[in-house]
């Protein structure tokens, strides 16, 4: 069911053909085999499990970060690791916020479509390939229901389009998030 849920999805996408599957979902075998009958081109890199918190990692190696604390104790087995830790709000001064130019779309526009699919919260993005401007966006609650949600947001999307939503090219979707776990 997962799998059609995820296929039902994507196959409004032009480019369904080429599919990266990432996070917890690609543990499941029966998932990925179906997926593997139906898409074209499917990805499910070994790193797949944990992709997001490996990029999480690489960006942290090429940016300063902040050393923690008895750095010994960090995997100590006993008790909470974390209640010593030096509380969050210290650091705000160490968090940079990047923010895209939002734009305004145009018939023959070529963009990604980027998905999160939470277990509280769905969010979606449409973003020109050509500018990496944000056109359009979505922030809505799961309630429950991650497709529900997910066909919420695109059919926000569309609806901010307006005319344009039928001359916009969708060349593909990154989807992530643990509404399909």
């Amino acid at each position: 069911m997962i799998a059609g849920k995820i296929l039902e999805i994507i196959r409004q996408t032009p480019g369904s053909e080429n599919i990266m599957l990432i996070g917890g979902l690609a543990r499941n075998q029966v998932v990925i085999d179906y997926l593997k009958d139906k898409v074209k081109n499917l990805v499910v890199p070994v790193e797949a499990p944990y992709f997001e918190a490996l990029g999480a990692a690489l960006w942290a190696l090429d940016h300063e970060t902040v050393p923690l604390p008895e750095r010994s104790n960090l995997f100590k087995k006993a008790g909470n690791t974390f209640s010593y830790l030096t509380n969050l709000r210290d650091f705000q001064n160490k968090v940079e916020f990047k923010e895209l130019e939002r734009g305004t779309a145009g018939a023959g526009d070529r963009c990604i479509l980027g998905l999160d699919v939470g277990s509280t919260t769905t969010k979606a993005v449409l973003v020109r390939i050509n500018d990496s401007k944000i056109l359009v966006s979505e922030y809505l609650r799961t309630n429950g229901n991650p497709v529900e949600a997910s066909r919420a947001c695109i059919t926000s999307l569309y609806d901010q389009l307006g005319t344009l939503a039928d001359q916009i090219e969708i060349t593909g979707v990154g989807v992530t998030g643990s509404g399909g776990k």
